[in-house]
């Protein structure tokens, strides 16, 4: 016997070649003899019978796969489980699998690990919905049946067949009646119902970006979905660099109490971390600005984010990164970035940027940085309110005006227009 699972009284067989309590006197348990007592009450119960003897525990599971029972446990909970108002409601999603092929063992791992969420928390007394999927709407699932020269629908419900078969030869108790299948206009409508919402909103929108490219699946990338060698997590691509116009949404709009709900999980210290960084930051607002070269004004706009919107009049320079679209569209300023740009250091442009607030004049730089916190790609310097901001000025032998007084340890604006002594 290697576990057993004891779930309040139900029968129990455990398959074993061995005595219990030759297992509990060897060396795999180090436990107390109080506790070895407890287990030994708790092996003993009635319900709970041994089979000894010459054991095949493939043919077993082979077995108990293809009996019904599994199929009417999950089809029982499936019925009753949903319905019961009464309890309280848990929610487990696990990632919907791409149908570009059959499962391994790492949709395995997943969907064992949601399973026992799922059975904990109804043991627990809780109405648990644990829903299945196919993310089928998407390239990994056309390009892989593309490779293969077939009809990408066909491929995909046939993949779609397979896979559903061998989740339940696995036992898991998922929400079959809430399946959803991604390609199909009965789940998309919602998905494009949604986005013209948030489109009348003024909360979708589009912009060029610079966008990690994956040259094979032919789709754009997260930063996430990039691994340490500048590869697709999926096809194993040398991702590029590419200017693409994208679609965003707003999320900042939302970056505070997004955050600020995060302080209502407990634990899960390291996810919560990845969640506050894809965030971004919450404070802050952006600034629009017109550029220059060489005097002359392009045309061309330019947002700027600011952490300290106050603090705009002491603004020194506008800080691009190294990837920022402006190095890589057709801008007429993008020759002239190229030239002055030098990777590894903050890089003085004959750019300069006029701000429509304040009609300040400040100039361009190329960051050294790779990123900036929140997933910005420019940012305003401000050398009064950031120690940093203050060193790449003075490096760059930038002039920019004081706008912060601190005196009797009250710090407040100066030189700042309307807003001063405040």
């Amino acid at each position: 016997m290697k576990t057993a699972h004891l779930v309040q009284n139900h029968p129990l067989v455990v398959h074993t070649n061995h005595g219990i309590q030759a297992y509990l006197n060897s060396k795999l348990f180090i436990t107390t003899a109080q506790r070895t007592a407890n287990i030994t009450q708790t092996l003993r119960q009635p319900h709970i019978t041994y089979a000894s003897g010459n054991i095949n525990m493939a043919m077993h599971m082979i077995n108990d796969s293809e009996s019904n029972s599994t199929d009417h446990i999950c089809e029982e909970l499936a019925k009753t489980e949903l319905y019961d108002f009464k309890k309280q409601k848990f929610y487990v999603l696990s990632m919907f699998p791409y149908p570009s092929g059959r499962l391994h063992m790492g949709h395995v791992r997943v969907y064992t690990i949601s399973d026992a969420l799922g059975h904990f928390h109804r043991m627990r007394g809780l109405q648990v919905l644990n829903p299945m999927g196919w993310d089928a709407f998407g390239l990994p699932a056309e390009n892989a049946a593309i490779e293969r020269g077939l009809d990408p629908e066909v491929w995909t419900r046939k993949n779609i067949e397979s896979m559903r078969e061998q989740l339940l030869n696995l036992g898991f108790c998922f929400n079959w009646d809430q399946e959803v299948t991604t390609c199909l206009p009965e789940y998309y409508r919602w998905t494009q119902f949604l986005f013209v919402k948030m489109f009348e909103a003024g909360l979708a929108y589009q912009k060029e970006a610079v966008v990690n490219w994956d040259p094979v699946d032919q789709t754009v990338l997260a930063d996430e979905q990039v691994d340490s060698r500048g590869r697709s997590w999926r096809s194993g691509a040398e991702v590029q660099q590419k200017l693409l116009k994208q679609w965003f949404i707003k999320t900042t709009n939302y970056a505070k109490p997004l955050v600020e709900a995060l302080a209502e999980v407990p634990e899960w210290y390291g996810v919560k971390a990845m969640q506050k960084n894809w965030i971004g930051d919450c404070t802050g607002c952006f600034y629009q600005f017109t550029l220059k070269l060489a005097g002359q004004d392009t045309g061309e706009f330019l947002s700027v984010f600011c952490v300290s919107p106050e603090t705009v009049f002491g603004a020194a320079f506008v800080h691009i990164l190294p990837s920022h679209h402006l190095l890589y569209g057709t801008s007429s300023v993008r020759d002239a970035l190229e030239d002055a740009l030098q990777p590894g250091t903050d890089s003085l442009t004959p750019v300069t940027a006029v701000c429509l607030l304040t009609q300040q004049e400040v100039p361009l730089v190329i960051s050294h940085k790779q990123q900036f916190d929140g997933h910005l790609d420019t940012v305003l310097g401000v050398p009064d309110s950031c120690e940093e901001d203050r060193c790449v000025a003075e490096s760059l032998q930038l002039q920019w005006t004081s706008v912060l007084s601190d005196q009797d340890g009250t710090q407040t604006l100066k030189n700042s227009g309307e807003v001063s002594v405040m």
